[in-house]
């Protein structure tokens, strides 16, 4: 079957599918759906998900990413497949890069949480160009299925969130006022005029753009 052929869907473990559609990939879980624009149903793809949810990252959707406005029916979507072994935690993995020509991802990127897992490890990585001497890392293509299967022995508990939970009347943090603008937008005075787009937008595009928070975008001007 070709890659292209758009009434292409796999299932995998968990009750995860992923389908094709003319603008990505239909990436379903657990009631949830997003497009992962641009990428396909291929070889790689499929041997990707399936090496990923061995090792335990079976959550391809998570509680706040993608975003609610980037959900199904959206189709804005997100560039990326991510994995993570539970839905409230930081992300483990994401792959950016994937090539529709070659059918084929170029590198993946894990949370720099693993850092010292990754060293004693001895997984070769490097860090992201904008962050060259710490941050998040970036694993090669020939690297990236044996770095996943690896990690089922890695302690996964550095990806709590650690946020301070919220008694009482106020705003105990800035991700706390995040959360509940972004809740209840529609209800907000601006929501007429901004729209809800992504936090860590990119800048310049690509795997290491530079990158900026942003929370609406102007949609009389198309700013943010």
């Amino acid at each position: 079957m070709s890659v292209d052929d758009l009434t292409s869907s796999r299932t995998f473990a968990g009750g995860k599918v992923v389908t094709n559609m003319e603008a990505g990939l239909l990436v379903q879980q657990r009631g949830e759906a997003y497009l992962a624009k641009k990428w396909r149903i291929s070889p790689a793809t499929e041997e990707l998900i399936r090496t990923a949810i061995d090792a335990g990252f079976g959550c391809m959707i998570r509680n706040d990413h993608p975003l609610r406005s980037s959900r199904w029916p959206a189709t804005k979507g997100a560039i990326y497949l991510a994995f993570s072994p539970t839905p409230d935690g930081q992300w483990s993995v994401a792959i950016d890069s994937f090539n529709p020509v070659r059918a084929d991802y170029r590198v993946a990127v894990f949370n720099g949480k693993y850092q010292a897992q990754f060293r004693e490890a001895g997984l070769p990585f490097t860090f992201e160009a904008r962050n060259k001497g710490s941050g998040h890392l970036v694993v090669a293509r020939q690297n990236v299925i044996p770095t996943l299967k690896a990690l089922t022995a890695f302690d996964h508990s550095v990806l709590a969130l650690n946020r301070a939970t919220h008694n009482g009347v106020g705003f105990t943090t800035e991700y706390v006022l995040q959360h509940k603008v972004l809740e209840n937008w529609a209800e907000t005075p601006w929501a007429a005029r901004y729209d809800v787009v992504r936090s860590e937008y990119p800048v310049d595009g690509g795997l290491t753009s530079r990158r900026i928070d942003i929370l609406a975008r102007d949609r009389i001007r198309g700013i943010g």
